[in-house]
């Protein structure tokens, strides 16, 4: 008996693999390292951290290796030269993986996004560098446009149904299954079957120019009739709130740039759907809508500009704005462009976006430098005057975004030194080394931090000697922090536990087999409470605040017994706003510590 299916299965992966070798190894290594990060096997954050940027790299490199075997196959290069090609292209990821770190830097995020946008807007145009036709780049990018979304319907449908036939087996046959199985699933489908599915519908590109195409008419139904209306609904309500400031006299708000950049991006797409009906008799209203388009921008570009304009004013530069900037300069010229221009052509804006994503991404013009520059020089401003909340502001931004090298100006001390020791010896969750990068900046710089948020009855406290545990008495400890997953499976040798993190209530449930046991962070915030209230709690001078004190360690730590076995809950630290809450509110408590476990026949 023949299973055709199958076959086609494995003829189709094995073309893709000839096609695309480089492409295929990256999507499968990435499939498999983002199944290894949905589990439980990694104790080490570095080593975590480290395997999280990886994967990101291989985002980086699945999307130029892509856009380099295009461009290769379009100009009929050998395999060696291919192959010549690709091997750089992994070196330029492999140097980016080396220098960039998104975990502990957040500008290193804006970075791999932005790398990863051009990258991907390479792929739009790489095949046709050598030769352009207008109708022929259309048409290889509405090929991909539909695969795109064909594959993440197949991804979905069959994500559905395995998961309910998993649920289905569970429920009738009461049978257990790890928490993070429908994650990894969640991987295995959707970041390998779905890249592979669509890497198999990529289309060859034609040497010869492309003359008759059937346009599909399903793209100008989505275009003229879901896309258009949700246009003309964003423009209806920018231009209303353009008059009202203009009534007013008020200068915009930030979050009118979203609805800017959404109307221009909606428009766009409409624009590029129904690109090749432009020139048909029938369908004159593409050339109105186009010229529309863009005259309806104009106004809109003056209002995004104001709105960029009143928060940098008052706040600098950040990277987020930059990108505002980037865009708002952008929209000014492909405006000006396609109104000018008497035969526009489309390749211009994925080229466009390109180098725009490029030139942010890297240099003294990068979104990650002008940001640095405009936030030192506010802090220079705001250095020794009293306007302590922004001074604050400010700092705590640098060392987030940029680490304790940005401050190098302001102290003779070596600012990347210590960075680098404090990741070196600070080995915990990436947001507790930022707390400790950020006080570590405040001692530092002599300064003492003022929010400026009401802190009400907001407290920092510490567990004298924190992160050492007596454990004599009990068979497993877990380190557990408010910040991991809601859910989370633990595998203790040949135990099985299911951590539960319920935010509404403040509670932290934990079940082995049958047991389980409920530790109530609320009553323990309330009776430290009253212990900060009564002045019972030493402050901790060190913080250069009165809102951090250390605790006794009986103080901070909680016990329990299940039907087979002995559970204490042993916090390092506790943060938040300690006070009763009125009515259901939840606390805002933030919390690290260990979770021991022990049989009660010891």
């Amino acid at each position: 008996m023949k299973l055709p299916a199958f076959n086609q299965l494995l003829e189709n992966a094995t073309r893709v693999f000839k096609r695309f070798p480089m492409v295929t190894i990256t999507t499968l290594g990435a499939t498999a390292l983002a199944y290894l990060l949905m589990g439980e096997y990694i104790k080490d954050n570095g080593t975590e951290n480290r395997l999280w940027t990886l994967l990101v790299s291989c985002n980086l490199l699945f999307a130029s290796g892509l856009a380099i075997d295009l461009f290769a196959e379009s100009r009929g290069y050998s395999n060696t030269r291919k192959w010549v090609l690709r091997i750089v292209v992994l070196a330029c990821c492999g140097g980016i993986y080396t220098i960039l770190d998104p975990t502990y830097y957040e500008t290193d995020i804006i970075r791999c996004g932005l790398l990863v946008f051009a990258c991907h807007q390479l792929v739009a145009f790489a095949p046709f560098l050598a030769q352009y036709d207008d109708l022929r780049f259309w048409i290889f990018n509405k090929t991909l446009f539909l695969r795109f979304f064909t594959a993440l319907l197949y991804s979905a449908t069959l994500y559905a149904g395995i998961t309910l036939a998993i649920y289905g087996i569970q429920e009738l046959f009461n049978l257990s299954v790890p928490s993070n199985l429908y994650q990894q699933l969640f991987v295995l489908i959707f970041v390998g079957f779905n890249t592979l599915f669509f890497l198999a519908g990529v289309p060859q590109i034609q040497p010869q120019a492309a003359h008759e195409h059937d346009y599909p008419k399903g793209l100008r139904v989505f275009a003229q009739y879901v896309l258009i209306p949700l246009m003309t609904v964003y423009l209806a309500i920018l231009f209303i709130y353009e008059l009202n400031i203009l009534l007013s006299w008020q200068l915009p708000k930030g979050v009118v740039a979203s609805l800017i950049l959404g109307y221009a991006v909606f428009g766009t797409l409409a624009l590029l759907l129904v690109w090749p009906l432009k020139d048909r008799e029938k369908n004159r209203w593409v050339q109105l809508f186009t010229r529309f388009f863009y005259i309806t921008l104009i106004p809109l570009i003056l209002l995004l500009a104001l709105a960029i304009y009143k928060r940098v004013a008052n706040y600098g530069v950040t990277e987020e704005r930059y990108i505002l900037i980037a865009l708002g300069i952008w929209l000014t010229g492909i405006t000006t462009y396609f109104l000018l221009s008497k035969h526009p052509k489309i390749y211009i804006i994925p080229i466009s976006l390109c180098v725009i994503a490029l030139l942010g991404a890297f240099g003294p013009q990068s979104a990650s430098s002008v940001a640095e520059r405009s936030q030192q020089r506010r802090l220079t401003k705001r250095y020794s005057t009293t306007d302590a909340v922004e001074r604050t502001a400010i700092i705590n931004y640098l060392v987030r975004a940029h680490g304790l090298d940005a401050l190098q100006p302001f102290t003779d001390t070596d600012m990347a030194a210590v960075d680098a020791q404090l990741q070196k010896t600070v080995n915990e969750h990436r947001y507790t080394l930022q707390t400790h990068k950020t006080d570590t900046a405040f001692t530092l710089l002599g300064i003492t931090p003022e929010w400026g948020t009401p802190q009400g009855d907001y407290y920092y406290l510490s567990r004298a000697s924190p992160g050492i545990v007596h454990v004599s008495d009990f068979d497993y400890s877990y380190r557990i922090t408010s910040y991991q997953s809601v859910e989370t499976t633990v595998r203790l040798q040949q135990l099985i536990m299911d951590v539960h993190i319920i935010d509404e209530t403040r509670k932290i449930r934990a079940t082995v087999g049958g047991d389980s046991v409920l530790f109530d962070l609320g009553a323990l915030a309330d009776s430290l409470y009253q212990q900060v209230k009564a002045g019972a709690l030493m402050p901790d001078t060190a913080a250069g605040s009165d809102r951090n004190f250390i605790c006794p360690p009986e103080l901070l730590q909680i016990q329990a017994t299940s039907a087979r076995f002995r559970w204490q809950l042993v916090l390092d630290q506790l943060n938040g706003d300690l006070s009763p809450m009125a009515g259901n509110e939840p606390r805002r408590l933030n919390y690290e510590g260990q979770l021991l476990i022990g049989h009660k026949t010891r």
